[in-house]
């Protein structure tokens, strides 16, 4: 793991600029000395030439002026001294004329120096003038200057390292601070602490990523509240069949209440927890993007009719009227899940009925919309309270809870609805009507998105 041991990213990323660091200055260092050095043997090389060059143009220009080598020798001593090597000068058969140190003179020549042919203005051989090995004058001087030159390179090398060190040591501090501050706050969540996000004053990828973190901290919080409130709205779904399903075998133990009525009572509430489970299961698969669609053209007009026929009879029994308004003109077919969108139709009109009065009206209509189709479901019921239009499609959420509960409805169908509608790719809306009541609308698009 990355944060194993504490700061111990931050130690890495500073061996590893450190490493970079010296590594750069070592070579360029390397570099420097290598060309510095090759320079200043470059730079003695032409020294010693421009030196041989001068007493060239010298000598012959004394011959010139005299047609011979004679009293050149004081000269010649001279030149060797400034030099600080031994000047030789031989006739054209290489007999030594003049030797700087004197061991030569009369003898023949044999060594192999530098030397340089001098001959006449015009082109006559006058001998040649030979430099003998050795440090120049001017050798100390180079030693001098290649000491000061690896000297300041060395400290001005050091120096450099010493601040770029501590700027990398800021540096590497600086770009693990919102690494630290992420890790504190994932160990937080990892305790189930929701509450502490994390705010990093950075722009780039560090803002990037503790925005990502963000949305993530967030979204487990609603998973975590999601999961508890869900747990208990089961519970609290399960406890009340159970509760008169074990109330009524104990009474026809007891003979308080004949068998056929527990019977009854109890076969209503195993249909109302089987409804129960049915909706959990299908909620389920819609959650995970499994439902089976079965898209094929249909009319809506001869879909929605069909719904509305089924549920008269429900509507007779709770004292509604149930009107269904056909458009002047038939809306284009549509691609659906004709079993599926009247599963929809038919959530819309049990939630309508159960919140209409005896004696009032749901009324089902539908228009053709550039998009497609809208269908829409209006009652005459109290309406819905502004506070809970946000939360009309949450789970498990009634705006009137006891009637609801009463009724039987598991507090799935509305949700159910919305997952199915948006597994076409349309939209479901609840709001309320100016003159009292509700609407819940579902639009379709002709054809549904199946990517």
């Amino acid at each position: 793991m990355i944060f194993a041991s504490r700061g111990g990213f931050q130690v890495r990323l500073f061996a590893g600029f450190a490493l970079v660091i010296v590594l750069a200055l070592g070579s360029v260092s390397f570099y420097v000395m290598q060309g510095a050095e090759q320079e200043i043997e470059v730079y003695d090389d032409l020294t010693d030439q421009l030196h041989l060059t001068r007493m060239e143009h010298w000598l012959l220009g004394y011959h010139a002026r005299g047609d011979s080598w004679e009293n050149v020798r004081a000269s010649v001593e001279e030149m060797g001294v400034l030099s600080g090597r031994r000047i030789i000068l031989t006739d054209p058969s290489d007999e030594v004329i003049i030797d700087s140190r004197y061991g030569l003179t009369g003898a023949v020549f044999e060594e192999e120096w530098t030397g340089r042919e001098l001959t006449s203005y015009r082109g006559i051989p006058l001998g040649t003038l030979y430099v003998g090995p050795g440090p120049t004058v001017a050798t100390a001087y180079k030693q001098d200057l290649a000491r000061s030159i690896g000297f300041f390179l060395f400290w001005g090398s050091l120096a450099a390292l010493a601040a770029a060190l501590a700027l990398t040591a800021l540096l590497a501090r600086r770009l693990t601070a919102p690494m630290r501050i992420l890790v504190n706050a994932a160990r937080r969540i990892g305790t189930g602490d929701f509450t502490g996000y994390i705010d990093i004053r950075e722009r780039g990828e560090f803002a990037e990523l503790a925005t990502a973190f963000n949305a993530m901290a967030h979204a487990l919080s609603q998973a975590a509240a999601f999961r508890k409130n869900f747990v208990a709205d089961i519970a609290h779904e399960l406890r009340t069949p159970l509760s008169n399903i074990r109330g009524y075998i104990e009474a026809a133990e007891d003979g308080l209440v004949s068998s056929g009525e527990a019977i009854a009572t109890v076969k209503d509430d195993a249909l109302m927890l089987h409804r129960l489970v049915d909706d959990l299961q299908e909620l389920a698969l819609a959650d995970s993007g499994t439902l089976n669609m079965a898209y094929r053209l249909w009319n809506p007009v001869a879909l929605v009719e069909k719904v509305v026929a089924s549920m008269g009879a429900a509507a007779r029994a709770e004292g509604v009227a149930l009107n269904w308004s056909r458009p002047e003109e038939d809306p284009p077919e549509i691609v659906v899940d004709a079993q599926r969108i009247a599963q929809v139709i038919r959530n819309l009109l049990e939630n309508a009925i159960m919140h209409t009065p005896r004696g009032g009206r749901v009324q089902v209509t539908m228009e053709a919309v550039p998009e497609g189709v809208t269908i829409a479901v209006k009652d005459s019921g109290p309406g819905i309270p502004e506070e809970e239009l946000e939360r009309i499609f949450e789970r498990f959420h009634r705006v009137d809870k006891s009637r609801a509960r009463a009724t039987g409805g598991s507090g799935l169908g509305l949700t159910i609805s919305r997952h199915l509608v948006e597994a076409h790719h349309g939209t479901i809306a609840a709001a309320n009507s100016p003159d009292g009541g509700s609407i819940f609308s579902v639009t379709l698009p002709l054809i549904p998105d199946k990517r």
